[in-house]
Protein backbone atom coordinates (compact mmCIF):
# COMPACT_ATOMS: atom_id res chain seq x y z
CA UNK A 1 0.00 0.00 0.00
CA UNK A 2 1.37 3.35 -1.07
CA UNK A 3 -1.16 5.51 2.09
CA UNK A 4 -4.08 5.60 -0.29
CA UNK A 5 -6.33 4.68 2.56
CA UNK A 6 -4.56 7.06 5.28
CA UNK A 7 -4.76 9.86 2.20
CA UNK A 8 -8.78 8.88 1.70
CA UNK A 9 -9.40 8.78 5.65
CA UNK A 10 -7.53 12.43 5.74
CA UNK A 11 -9.37 14.01 2.90
CA UNK A 12 -12.86 12.59 4.05
CA UNK A 13 -12.28 14.10 7.50
CA UNK A 14 -10.90 17.60 6.35
CA UNK A 15 -12.98 17.82 2.71
CA UNK A 16 -16.64 18.21 3.14
CA UNK A 17 -17.11 18.35 -0.74
CA UNK A 18 -15.43 14.67 -1.11
CA UNK A 19 -18.15 12.08 -0.96
CA UNK A 20 -20.63 14.50 -3.16
CA UNK A 21 -18.86 13.47 -6.41
CA UNK A 22 -16.41 16.65 -7.02
CA UNK A 23 -13.28 15.43 -5.48
CA UNK A 24 -11.94 11.98 -6.87
CA UNK A 25 -9.01 9.66 -6.14
CA UNK A 26 -8.57 7.02 -8.18
CA UNK A 27 -6.95 3.49 -7.56
CA UNK A 28 -3.78 2.47 -6.07
CA UNK A 29 -0.89 1.88 -8.75
CA UNK A 30 1.99 0.05 -7.86
CA UNK A 31 5.29 1.38 -8.55
CA UNK A 32 6.45 2.00 -12.20
CA UNK A 33 9.58 3.34 -13.02
CA UNK A 34 10.35 5.52 -15.82
CA UNK A 35 13.69 4.93 -15.66
CA UNK A 36 13.33 1.18 -15.72
CA UNK A 37 10.69 2.08 -18.71
CA UNK A 38 13.36 3.61 -20.72
CA UNK A 39 16.23 1.03 -19.97
CA UNK A 40 14.12 -1.60 -21.54
CA UNK A 41 12.95 0.02 -24.19
CA UNK A 42 16.35 1.17 -25.36
CA UNK A 43 17.66 -2.48 -24.91
CA UNK A 44 15.47 -3.46 -27.78
CA UNK A 45 12.51 -5.34 -28.30
CA UNK A 46 13.68 -8.51 -26.90
CA UNK A 47 10.96 -11.20 -25.32
CA UNK A 48 11.95 -10.90 -21.88
CA UNK A 49 12.05 -7.00 -22.16
CA UNK A 50 8.15 -7.32 -23.49
CA UNK A 51 7.25 -9.18 -20.58
CA UNK A 52 8.23 -6.68 -18.33
CA UNK A 53 6.92 -3.41 -20.05
CA UNK A 54 3.46 -4.97 -20.63
CA UNK A 55 3.41 -4.87 -16.91
CA UNK A 56 4.02 -1.33 -16.56
CA UNK A 57 2.02 0.24 -20.04
CA UNK A 58 -0.97 0.21 -21.07
CA UNK A 59 -1.07 -2.06 -24.52
CA UNK A 60 -1.47 1.45 -26.96
CA UNK A 61 1.78 3.17 -25.25
CA UNK A 62 3.54 0.19 -25.06
CA UNK A 63 2.97 -0.14 -29.16
CA UNK A 64 3.03 3.21 -29.64
CA UNK A 65 6.57 3.47 -27.93
CA UNK A 66 8.04 0.43 -30.18
CA UNK A 67 6.66 2.06 -33.62
CA UNK A 68 6.67 5.68 -32.87
CA UNK A 69 8.45 6.78 -29.87
CA UNK A 70 11.95 7.49 -29.52
CA UNK A 71 12.85 4.07 -28.99
CA UNK A 72 11.27 2.85 -32.50
CA UNK A 73 13.89 1.22 -34.93
CA UNK A 74 14.40 3.53 -37.37
CA UNK A 75 12.70 3.49 -40.52
CA UNK A 76 14.84 2.29 -44.05
CA UNK A 77 15.27 5.40 -46.27
CA UNK A 78 12.63 5.40 -48.21
CA UNK A 79 14.19 6.62 -51.55
CA UNK A 80 17.65 7.32 -52.97
CA UNK A 81 18.90 10.24 -54.03
CA UNK A 82 19.53 10.92 -57.85
CA UNK A 83 21.36 13.06 -60.24
CA UNK A 84 20.72 16.36 -59.74
CA UNK A 85 19.05 16.24 -56.02
CA UNK A 86 21.62 16.75 -52.99
CA UNK A 87 18.93 14.87 -50.41
CA UNK A 88 15.35 13.53 -49.10
CA UNK A 89 14.85 15.82 -46.20
CA UNK A 90 11.12 16.26 -43.59
CA UNK A 91 9.75 19.86 -43.62
CA UNK A 92 9.27 20.81 -40.19
CA UNK A 93 8.59 24.42 -39.91
CA UNK A 94 7.40 23.37 -36.54
CA UNK A 95 5.03 26.38 -35.49
CA UNK A 96 1.56 27.80 -37.19
CA UNK A 97 0.50 27.62 -39.59
CA UNK A 98 2.46 24.60 -39.75
CA UNK A 99 2.94 24.39 -43.61
CA UNK A 100 5.27 26.66 -45.80
CA UNK A 101 4.25 27.70 -49.17
CA UNK A 102 6.82 27.39 -52.24
CA UNK A 103 8.13 30.50 -52.94
CA UNK A 104 9.37 31.49 -57.11
CA UNK A 105 12.40 33.11 -55.89
CA UNK A 106 15.02 32.46 -52.88
CA UNK A 107 13.53 35.62 -51.22
CA UNK A 108 12.66 36.75 -47.57
CA UNK A 109 9.65 38.66 -48.98
CA UNK A 110 6.55 37.63 -47.69
CA UNK A 111 4.87 39.59 -50.88
CA UNK A 112 1.90 37.52 -52.19
CA UNK A 113 3.70 37.53 -55.96
CA UNK A 114 7.03 35.72 -54.47
CA UNK A 115 4.58 32.85 -54.52
CA UNK A 116 4.16 30.10 -56.88
CA UNK A 117 0.84 30.66 -58.13
CA UNK A 118 -1.23 28.08 -58.20
CA UNK A 119 0.10 28.02 -54.59
CA UNK A 120 2.04 24.70 -53.49
CA UNK A 121 1.73 24.68 -49.54
CA UNK A 122 4.06 21.69 -48.59
CA UNK A 123 2.94 20.66 -44.63
CA UNK A 124 4.81 19.65 -41.69
CA UNK A 125 5.85 16.36 -42.16
CA UNK A 126 6.06 15.55 -46.10
CA UNK A 127 9.32 14.70 -46.86
CA UNK A 128 10.86 16.69 -50.13
CA UNK A 129 13.97 16.43 -52.03
CA UNK A 130 16.48 18.91 -52.02
CA UNK A 131 17.33 19.94 -55.28
CA UNK A 132 20.18 22.81 -55.03
CA UNK A 133 21.35 25.22 -52.17
CA UNK A 134 20.78 28.81 -53.51
CA UNK A 135 23.36 31.06 -53.71
CA UNK A 136 20.98 33.82 -51.47
CA UNK A 137 21.65 32.25 -47.89
CA UNK A 138 19.22 30.83 -45.93
CA UNK A 139 17.05 28.92 -49.34
CA UNK A 140 17.19 26.04 -51.31
CA UNK A 141 15.45 24.88 -53.94
CA UNK A 142 12.75 21.75 -53.50
CA UNK A 143 11.10 19.53 -55.33
CA UNK A 144 7.83 17.70 -53.49
CA UNK A 145 5.89 15.11 -54.55
CA UNK A 146 4.17 16.01 -57.45
CA UNK A 147 3.28 19.36 -56.79
CA UNK A 148 6.07 21.42 -57.97
CA UNK A 149 9.36 23.08 -57.15
CA UNK A 150 9.80 26.20 -55.77
CA UNK A 151 12.50 27.79 -52.68
CA UNK A 152 12.02 27.13 -48.74
CA UNK A 153 14.25 28.34 -46.04
CA UNK A 154 16.58 25.74 -45.16
CA UNK A 155 15.48 25.93 -41.26
CA UNK A 156 12.22 24.21 -42.37
CA UNK A 157 14.56 20.89 -44.02
CA UNK A 158 15.30 18.56 -41.38
CA UNK A 159 17.19 15.41 -41.57
CA UNK A 160 15.38 12.22 -40.30
CA UNK A 161 17.45 9.53 -38.05
CA UNK A 162 17.97 7.12 -40.32
CA UNK A 163 16.02 8.06 -43.35
CA UNK A 164 17.96 11.44 -44.77
CA UNK A 165 20.10 10.47 -47.57
CA UNK A 166 22.67 13.09 -48.67
CA UNK A 167 24.72 13.73 -51.15
CA UNK A 168 28.62 16.09 -50.19
CA UNK A 169 29.54 17.76 -53.32
CA UNK A 170 32.78 19.90 -52.66
CA UNK A 171 33.67 22.71 -54.86
CA UNK A 172 36.76 23.76 -53.49
CA UNK A 173 39.17 21.10 -55.10
CA UNK A 174 38.98 18.74 -51.71
CA UNK A 175 38.20 15.36 -51.94
CA UNK A 176 36.61 14.63 -48.72
CA UNK A 177 34.63 15.80 -45.89
CA UNK A 178 35.40 14.57 -42.43
CA UNK A 179 32.21 13.82 -40.27
CA UNK A 180 31.93 15.50 -37.15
Amino acid sequence: QNGTQALVDAVRAHVPAYDNGYFLVGPELPDISSSKIRTLLRQGHRPENLAELKKMLHPDVLQWNLTKGPYAPAPAPTAAVSDGQLGLFTHLRGSPPHSTSLRKRPTPSRASEEFLSPPVVVPDGSEVRLLEISPAPGFGKISWETQGQGYVQLRFLHAGSGTTVAVVRRDDGVSSTPLR
